[in-house]
This record gives C-alpha cells, sequence and structure tokens, in this order.
C-alpha cells in the first residue's frame, strides 16, 4: 500500500483556482466550509442563514480569486475575512438602521 501524497497548500490551490482550476476550488471549499460556517454562526447566530452566507462567501471567493494577493493574508485568513463580511452584510439587510 502507497502512501497517499502530502496535501496540496492553500496557496498552490488558490493559484490554480485564480486560473479557473474548479477542482482546486472545490478542494478549498472542502476543507474551509465548516470553518466557514461556524464563522458566520458567530456574527448571526442562525444555522440556516450561517449555512447560506457561508455557501455565498465560497462564490465570492471563486469570483474574486484573481484579486487575492498571499503577500497580503494567508488563504484561511482572506475566506475568513470575505465570510465575516458576508455575514455582516446580512445582518445589516434585515435589521433596520436608526
Amino acid at each position: 500500500m502507497t502512501a497517499d501524497p502530502a496535501p496540496v497548500s492553500d496557496q498552490v490551490l488558490m493559484a490554480r483556482t485564480a486560473e479557473g482550476d474548479r477542482e482546486a476550488f472545490d478542494t478549498l471549499a472542502t476543507r474551509y466550509l465548516l470553518c466557514l460556517r461556524r464563522a458566520a454562526l458567530r456574527v448571526l447566530g442562525d444555522s440556516a442563514a450561517a449555512e447560506d452566507v457561508a455557501q455565498d462567501a465560497l462564490l465570492r471567493a471563486w469570483t474574486r480569486a484573481r484579486s487575492y494577493d498571499p503577500a497580503q493574508a494567508a488563504v484561511a485568513t482572506w475566506l475568513h475575512r470575505i465570510t465575516v463580511n458576508a455575514a455582516i452584510d446580512r445582518l445589516r439587510a434585515i435589521r433596520p438602521s436608526g
């Protein structure tokens, strides 16, 4: 039996995602979805809304993958920030201001 190869780094997966590699993005999404849901749940306090926000955050990450700058943040940090921002956007949309 042979050992599995070392997992591909987030940086490599993100670079491939920026080039349109769906499999690389799917790997990142699988790797981080649970963490993103938890982050959204902490902001929203609603598990169904947190699931929606996590999915929305991943869609945003896919469409903005080319803007990711590894010199600015780790992939996990970048995804977390997108998720928290999406959760805050959701709160703003459902809570009246003032």
